[in-house]
C-alpha cells in the first residue's frame, strides 16, 4: 500500500531529511540509475551514477524513443539546476569585462541557452541587459501543447518494464518535448521576460530551424540599428554562429559539457535538480519515494506529487505538518 502527498518545490527538502544515510535518484520505468546524493554540512555530495550508454534502449516504439530519458535530457536538466555548466564558462567571465566597457551592450540569448537555464543560474547578466526575441517565445511556444492519447499510454506501458500504471497518470497531459518547453525554456523565459527587452521577430517563426536562426539573427540586427545598441548573442548552437557572422553580430559560443563530474552541489541546486527532472522526464524516483513532474489535476509549475510507502510517508507528513506551520506563523508575523 502507498500513499501520495501533493508538494511544491522548496518542500523537497524534506527528502533531504528522510531517515537514510544516502538517497538513490533514479528513473523508475527502467530503473535507471542517475545519482546517489549524500546530505554534508556543506550540502549534497552528488555521485554520478550514469552514462551516454545507461540510455541505450533496443526498442521498436518511435514513441517511445521519443518519451524515453536521454543523456542529453540529463545534461539539459544539470545546466538548468546548476548543476554543471558550460566547460568555456572562465572564458565567457573573461569575455564579460571587455564587453562591459562597451557603451550599451545587451545580451541577446538563443532558445537553446533559456532551454539551459544558464541567466538566471548563473546570474552573470542583469536582466535588464537581456534582449528577448519574439522569435524564441514563438519557438518555445510551438512546442508547449503536445499530449498523450489513450493509445499512446498503452505504447508506454507496453515499452517500459516498470510502473505501468504510473503511464495512466499522463493521459491527456504534456509529452515529454512539451514538458520540457515549459520546465525548461519557459520557466527561464518567464523570470526574465518582466526585466528584459523584449523585441518584435522581423519575420514569422515556422518549424523550420534554420530560418528561424535566421530570423533570429535578423531581428537583434535590425534592433541594433534602430536603437544604436551592441548586441551579443548567446548560442551553444555552432549553426547559429554563421547566422550572425552574416548579420555582423558579435557571438559568444559556449560549449555543451560532454559528462557530468560527480561534486558538491548546494541544498537549493539539488532540490532544483530533482524538481526539473521529475518535470521533464515525469517521473523520478528518490530512494524509495517517486515523484511525478507532471499528472492529471495537476495545479501549477511549481506542484509536485509525491508517493511515498507507508513509513515514510507518515514520517514525512509529520515534518510537512510542522514546515507549512511554521511558514504560515512567519507569515502571520511578518504581516503584523
Amino acid at each position: 500500500m502507498t500513499h501520495e502527498a501533493t508538494i511544491s518545490g522548496d518542500e523537497l527538502q524534506l527528502l533531504l531529511n528522510l531517515p537514510y544515510p544516502e538517497l538513490e535518484v533514479t528513473y523508475p520505468m527502467t530503473g535507471i540509475q542517475l545519482f546517489r546524493a549524500t546530505q554534508v554540512r556543506e550540502g549534497v555530495q552528488l555521485h554520478v551514477l550514469a552514462s551516454p550508454t545507461s540510455f541505450d534502449d533496443k526498442t521498436d516504439s518511435d514513441l517511445w524513443r521519443r518519451e524515453r530519458p536521454t543523456w542529453n535530457d540529463l545534461i539539459e536538466c544539470s545546466l538548468a539546476s546548476g548543476a554543471t555548466t558550460y566547460t568555456n564558462l572562465p572564458d565567457f567571465k573573461g569575455a564579460l569585462n571587455g564587453y562591459s566597457r562597451t557603451g550599451r551592450v545587451y545580451y541577446a540569448p538563443d532558445t537553446n541557452i533559456l532551454y539551459d537555464g544558464f541567466l538566471t543560474t548563473t546570474q552573470l547578466i542583469d536582466p535588464n541587459k537581456v534582449i528577448l526575441s519574439d522569435t524564441v517565445k514563438e519557438e518555445i511556444r510551438a512546442h508547449l501543447n503536445y499530449k498523450h492519447g489513450p493509445h499512446q499510454i498503452e505504447e508506454l506501458k507496453h515499452s517500459t518494464p516498470y510502473n505501468h500504471q504510473l503511464w495512466d497518470m499522463l493521459l491527456n497531459q504534456r509529452m515529454k518535448q512539451s514538458r520540457k518547453a515549459a520546465a525548461l525554456a519557459l520557466r527561464e523565459y518567464e523570470a526574465l521576460s518582466s526585466h528584459a527587452l523584449l523585441v518584435e521577430a522581423a519575420a514569422q517563426t515556422t518549424s523550420d530551424k534554420e530560418r528561424n536562426d535566421d530570423v533570429f539573427t535578423r531581428t537583434i540586427s535590425f534592433y541594433k540599428r534602430i536603437h544604436g545598441v551592441y548586441p551579443v548573442v548567446l548560442t551553444c548552437d555552432a549553426a547559429m554562429v554563421d547566422y550572425c557572422k552574416i548579420e555582423n553580430l558579435d557571438y559568444f559560443l559556449f560549449q555543451l559539457p560532454k559528462t557530468i563530474e560527480s561534486g558538491l552541489v548546494t541544498h537549493r541546486c539539488f532540490m532544483r535538480l530533482i524538481q526539473t527532472l521529475a518535470n521533464v522526464m515525469g517521473f523520478l524516483k528518490v530512494g524509495k519515494v517517486i515523484i511525478l513532474g507532471e499528472y492529471q489535476g495537476r495545479r501549477g509549475p511549481d506542484e509536485l506529487e509525491v508517493i511515498f510507502p507507508n513509513g515514510d510517508y507518515d514520517w514525512f507528513i509529520k515534518h510537512l505538518k510542522i514546515s507549512r506551520n511554521l511558514l504560515k506563523n512567519t507569515k502571520a508575523y511578518d504581516n503584523n
